[in-house]
């Protein structure tokens, strides 16, 4: 199941930077395309904004980090980049468990 997610998460990739883009894919995003294409909800920018305070961030790790949440969205099939709240599946929790109607216990 992880291969197929992981093919429609490119899918998207492709579909969102289009045919002329430089940056086929989230980790080969230029600053600006982060700027575009991993725009925040509220509450995402509330979470990392505590982060980048508490963990002391660089702006190429705040760079990195919402290249990683773009590829979590894509993942899960979401147009959004968005805070995971309490209910949601975490990355790890995905990869092993690709099926949200079999959610494990936590």
């Amino acid at each position: 199941m992880l291969p197929f997610r992981v093919a429609a998460a490119r899918s998207l990739q492709a579909e969102s930077f289009g045919t002329d883009h430089p940056a086929p894919t989230n980790g080969a995003m230029r600053p600006a395309d982060v700027e575009r294409y991993c725009a925040l909800d509220a509450a995402g920018r509330a979470l990392l904004d505590a982060a980048f305070q508490k963990l002391g961030m660089s702006a190429r790790a705040l760079g990195l980090a919402l290249r990683v949440a773009r590829t979590v969205a894509d993942l899960a099939g979401a147009k959004e980049v968005k805070a995971a709240s309490s209910t949601s599946p975490s990355p790890i929790e995905m990869c092993h468990n690709p099926d949200p109607s079999e959610e494990q216990p936590r």
